[in-house]
């Protein structure tokens, strides 16, 4: 598909944050969209690759070591989770994440992937931060976040 019709899927992405949340969400200097949720913040951003997506994502914690017993409560919870994913980085950022293919993208199914992200991270974030040493993150200033 042409790069044209992904900016087309993009501003598509970005009308549809904007019924979310009457009117379209900052963008940082990555062309994601920043979402301020307590405790934490949420990125929207418009992939192209492997296929076509929207992808909702937040940092629950960071400083997480990734040992053997952090890696089994990530699976566990994988195995629990409908919509969302966790993984843990080797740099110890526990991440939360939910791909929306393009033909599932609109101001629904956006809502919802935002909404899901930001519950389970709040939750995941907590519960890893105590027990695995690590710490919970901050909320964005979204005046940053425009470069303002």
């Amino acid at each position: 598909m042409s790069e044209c019709k992904f900016e087309w899927f993009s501003a598509y992405i970005g009308a549809c944050l904007a019924e979310c949340y009457e009117g379209v969400p900052p963008v940082d200097d990555d062309g994601d969209w920043v979402i301020n949720w307590v405790p934490g913040t949420i990125w929207v951003r418009a992939e192209m690759r492997p296929r076509w997506a929207a992808e909702v994502f937040a940092y629950a914690a960071h400083g997480v070591k990734p040992r053997a017993a952090a890696l089994r409560e990530v699976n566990d919870l994988n195995m629990r989770l409908c919509t969302a994913s966790v993984y843990i980085a080797p740099s110890g950022t526990v991440t939360v994440r939910q791909r929306l293919v393009a033909a599932a993208v609109d101001g629904d199914t956006i809502g919802q992937a935002i909404a899901a992200v930001g519950n389970v991270a709040e939750d995941v974030g907590m519960l890893m931060a105590g027990m695995f040493d690590g710490h919970a993150p901050f909320v964005v200033d979204t005046a940053d976040a425009e470069g303002t």
